[in-house]
């Protein structure tokens, strides 16, 4: 058994967990490590529900996971980004989401996913982000 990062979706008719990736993840008797140092805010798309939510190390809880065997992936999950621009013309250009998927997808799987407005949120000035416009390239930032 060992320990994982996780957010909970902001989402009070969610509450779906989202796993995050960590490098070694402890074993449970060595405790929680202090991490992330430093200040920490990220956005994640809630696969589950499809909403939004920035999220910050008080966010980020740790839980138990079975340890996978010998030369074994510590799950099959994979952390992809994707860049938005707001439709409001006087809008700061860009904002950055997260989405944690299944390792076997790829990045048009992605990109779909995304285009196909499952996903809703806020730009940084509070304009929704509908529809989606995907601004450059999706890209997978970790698989773990």
């Amino acid at each position: 058994m060992h320990l994982e990062p996780v957010i909970h979706c902001q989402n009070q008719n969610c509450q779906e967990q989202i796993r995050l990736p960590y490098p070694t993840p402890p074993d449970i008797t060595a405790g929680q490590p202090d991490w992330p140092l430093g200040e920490w805010t990220e956005a994640f798309v809630c696969l589950h529900c499809g909403h939004v939510y920035d999220y910050s190390e008080q966010n980020i809880h740790w839980a138990v996971f079975q340890s996978p065997g010998p030369s074994q992936p510590q799950s099959n999950k994979a952390v992809w980004c994707a860049r938005f621009e707001c439709v409001h013309a006087d809008c700061e250009p860009r904002r950055k989401w997260h989405v944690e998927m299944d390792s076997d997808k790829d990045e048009p799987y992605v990109r779909e996913w995304l285009d196909g407005k499952r996903a809703s949120g806020l730009c940084p000035k509070g304009h929704e982000i509908i529809p989606l416009r995907l601004a450059g390239k999706v890209y997978r930032l970790w698989s773990f």
